[in-house]
């Protein structure tokens, strides 16, 4: 799906997993929220979270405290549940999936060339 408005169903963001103490499943809890609160809504939170993490990482620069690094863990798995809201949203785990991978793989022969000696 490549549009908002195309985006109608929800589906799988991974595995069903059950967290603990928990009585719905991860895939349950995120399709709700996009059921509850609508897609759009969901993007636009999704910006908002983006938002509060870059500010959070930007006071953690400025005062590595307790609270600020408190703070900035928060933000960050905010803004990992969006993202997995938006995967289930446009019905694109795998593919992210794959994309990350690839990545990651190109990130590996940055790091280590082939015949470097780093490592």
């Amino acid at each position: 799906m490549s549009s908002l408005s195309q985006a109608t169903e929800v589906g799988e963001p991974r595995e069903q997993v059950q967290v603990r103490g928990m009585k719905h499943t991860e895939t349950e809890i995120l399709n709700q929220a996009i059921r509850q609160w609508g897609a759009e809504s969901q993007v636009y939170m999704l910006l908002e979270e983006i938002g509060e993490l870059q500010q959070a990482v930007c006071k953690l620069r400025r005062n590595n405290s307790q609270g600020t690094f408190e703070n900035f863990v928060e933000e960050l798995a905010d803004v990992e549940l969006m993202i997995d809201q938006m995967k289930v949203l446009y019905l694109i785990t795998p593919e992210v999936a794959v994309v990350r991978e690839q990545k990651l793989e190109r990130l590996e022969k940055m790091l280590w060339p082939e015949g470097s000696s780093n490592g």
